[in-house]
């Protein structure tokens, strides 16, 4: 699902980037109605398909006991979550403050996103060869290291690569989690993921609230913080998913 998720954010930022010329209302009521017409489309399918009855769940199920090592899950979902939500409403606004155009800026997320859903697309068999737990460093590595030289580098194109690359190493790391968060039971991945929601809703906020009172380029290194932050506790976090 998630994977669906940032090839939906890849086409709306591509989309963004093509017709940033264009009246918003005219895009909006052009995207509305592509969407109506989608949507209508696909609902003769979905009344076809065949439903079952949700297997009940065990009492031992059910009593699944919210544990520190969920906690710590939760806690990394929404480190990355914050990143997510800080490549969506910052990445553009970064690079157009590196002067470049409208256009360019908007393609930052898409590059984003690009790098997010070659990593989702890709993201099973590298987790099924190497475990949860290297794949997940590994990103977190690559996406805290890419972050921090594409803000500090303070040019267009380190920018931009900074970017698609931090979606890239970040693409594995919620998914993991949330499959984890599986082996403590249904309530695990119910705390799991609304825990990691709120990194996404009040990541923005926080980087806009730090660049008021440092540097816009200084807030988004705290993204790139938590990053290290999940490449050094992945394996504990991740420690029973090893292949």
């Amino acid at each position: 699902m998630r994977t669906y998720n940032s090839i939906g954010a890849l086409s709306g930022a591509v989309l963004a980037a093509a017709t940033v010329g264009t009246a918003h209302s005219t895009l909006f009521l052009a995207v509305g109605a592509a969407l109506t017409v989608g949507v209508l489309a696909a609902v003769p399918r979905t009344l076809t398909l065949s439903g079952t009855d949700p297997t009940p769940l065990s009492p031992h199920e059910g009593r699944h006991r919210t544990t520190g090592s969920v906690w710590l899950l939760g806690a990394l979902a929404a480190a990355s979550l914050l990143g997510e939500g800080a490549a969506a409403d910052w990445a553009a606004v970064h690079v157009h403050a590196l002067h470049a155009g409208s256009a360019l800026a908007a393609s930052a997320f898409a590059l984003y996103s690009t790098g997010m859903a070659i990593g989702r697309l890709t993201g099973d068999r590298l987790t099924t060869r190497f475990g949860a737990p290297a794949v997940v460093r590994a990103g977190a590595v690559l996406a805290a290291t890419a972050l921090a030289t594409g803000v500090l580098a303070d040019s267009v194109p380190a920018a931009l690569t900074g970017w698609a690359v931090f979606g890239l190493g970040l693409s594995g790391t919620v998914p993991s989690l949330i499959t984890a968060a599986g082996s403590h039971g249904p309530r695990a991945i119910a705390t799991v993921s609304v825990t990691g929601y709120l990194g996404l809703l009040a990541g923005p906020a926080l980087i806009g609230a730090l660049a008021t009172v440092t540097t816009l380029p200084t807030a988004l290194l705290v993204p790139a913080l938590l990053a290290a932050a999940l490449a050094a506790l992945a394996c504990r976090a991740l420690e029973n998913t090893a292949p």
